[in-house]
């Protein structure tokens, strides 16, 4: 769990993040995830997240 894609996708994450900014870096992966694919229905940016 201390090896995330995430990680590597941040220069800053590479640090080990304490339980609570390990969450919010999950958290950031998903709305990042929903913003790709926000355009995609007409860049509705929010309503995209589920």
């Amino acid at each position: 769990m201390s090896t995330k894609p995430l990680d590597k996708s941040k220069p800053g994450y590479q640090e080990p993040l304490p339980d609570s900014e390990v969450d919010e870096s999950d958290h950031e992966g998903n709305s990042e995830s929903d913003f790709g694919e926000a355009p995609r229905y007409g860049g509705r940016k929010g309503k995209g997240r589920k």
